[in-house]
């Protein structure tokens, strides 16, 4: 299998370096796009490429499961999501009964010290591939997991063939192997399920390649329709949210009208003070413009109150301690009172605490237009967001009039 993952990562690397527009290209070029687990800081260095390389050599012996069972086969990143993913699936697929969870965690390792050997002189010439690539790839992050993420294809294909299963539902179709997995798997006569996320599709999920297509919002039908060359499907279904099935019950009836607006924070400050790696826009600048435009808003309407939901993070950065969050908005939200939210409950358990809410730009928003309930993504563009699409509780706002106008048609002010 090592023999024919190397094959298979030529032909797509050859592909590329030919500019070939096809499935194949794809798949390696994904694969080397830009990778979350890395800071910031290290993105760039030619240094991250020799320790993505160099990490293999340091991989011990995993306990790599040795057979799936059951009916459905999930696929994720990290062990701790199991729970999660696999309610997730029963609650697209209610009839399914015996679902095994296998993630990439548990895959980035060897059986034994031969099986480490074998991998580490066959893919000599990978290696080599990757060290020259880093030369010339500005963006290194992906290329140093290049290899790893060989070695993933690697074991779960192993697995898929020694326990004779023929589909797999993958999450995190952010993930830079997500493209070059499914493909290889279909080439090996899988059928691959993948779930989007209801993350919009065009900065990190517009290189999808599977046999059915599994989006978690409507827009993402827009984006399918504009990014057709780069995501390769035979069939499409709508699911929901990945979150959804947690609150769906909460938000079987209308929404209540009431006087709030919710601030959905994705803690843009927080990721630039932890070096978190740049998404290509100033999420911390532009989330204080709205907090600002806010305050300048609401100081003449006392009877609509503004709830700031934190982003976890801000929570965890000032170690709990809310006063403190509170004197950080307190700089941003002088002239108007606001609240912030204590709850020991998920934001997404809040929705009917306010009536409208705004954001620069959160998943929690696509989970509210699910919901039946108003948002507001506020001053965010860029090329290919937002797409051409009408819906009753999704709006994007292109400056503070159009952020006046929605609050006072939506309270019905004067």
């Amino acid at each position: 299998m090592i023999l024919k993952v190397g094959l298979y990562y030529f032909q797509c690397f050859l592909s590329y370096l030919f500019n070939f527009k096809n499935k194949y290209s794809l798949a390696f070029e994904k694969l080397c796009n830009t990778s979350f687990n890395v800071k910031e800081i290290d993105r760039y260095h030619y240094k991250t490429v020799i320790s993505g390389v160099l990490m293999i050599y340091r991989k011990k012996s995993n306990d790599i499961p040795k057979e799936l069972f059951g009916n459905c086969v999930i696929f994720d990143l990290n062990e701790a999501s199991k729970n999660h993913r696999i309610n997730y699936y029963k609650s697209i697929h209610p009839s399914s009964e015996s679902i095994h969870f296998v993630s990439a965690e548990k895959c980035s390792g060897f059986n034994s010290l031969l099986h480490k050997i074998s991998f580490l002189i066959i893919t000599l010439p990978i290696q080599l591939s990757i060290v020259l690539l880093g030369l010339f790839k500005k963006d290194k992050s992906g290329i140093a997991f290049v290899l790893l993420n060989l070695l993933i294809t690697c074991n779960i294909s192993v697995l898929m063939a020694k326990s004779g299963r023929y589909e797999i539902t993958i999450f995190s179709a952010y993930d830079t192997n997500n493209a070059f997995l499914s493909f290889f798997l279909q080439k090996n006569q899988i059928k691959v399920s993948c779930v989007t996320s209801e993350v919009p599709l065009y900065k990190w999920n517009k290189i999808i390649i599977c046999n059915e297509l599994v989006l978690c919002s409507d827009y993402q039908y827009e984006e399918v329709k504009r990014f057709k060359e780069t995501i390769h499907y035979d069939t499409i279904r709508m699911g929901e949210p990945e979150n959804f099935f947690l609150v769906k019950e909460l938000y079987t009836n209308t929404a209540k009208i009431n006087s709030t607006i919710g601030f959905l924070s994705t803690g843009g400050w927080v990721r630039n003070a932890l070096g978190h790696i740049d998404q290509g826009t100033d999420i911390e600048k532009n989330e204080n413009v709205i907090l600002s435009d806010l305050n300048e808003l609401l100081i003449n309407s006392p009877q609509i109150h503004l709830i700031i939901y934190p982003h976890p993070r801000e929570i965890s950065f000032f170690n709990n301690k809310m006063q403190e969050l509170k004197t950080h908005y307190k700089k941003h939200l002088k002239d108007i009172d606001f609240t912030i939210n204590n709850s020991s409950k998920k934001s997404n358990q809040l929705f009917d605490e306010n009536y409208l809410s705004v954001c620069y730009m959160t998943t929690l928003v696509f989970e509210r237009a699910f919901a039946k309930r108003k948002s507001a993504i506020v001053y965010y563009r860029e090329n290919d967001f937002p797409l051409n699409y009408k819906s009753d509780y999704l709006f994007f706002i292109n400056n503070k009039h159009e952020l006046s106008n929605i609050i006072r048609s939506t309270f019905q002010l004067t």
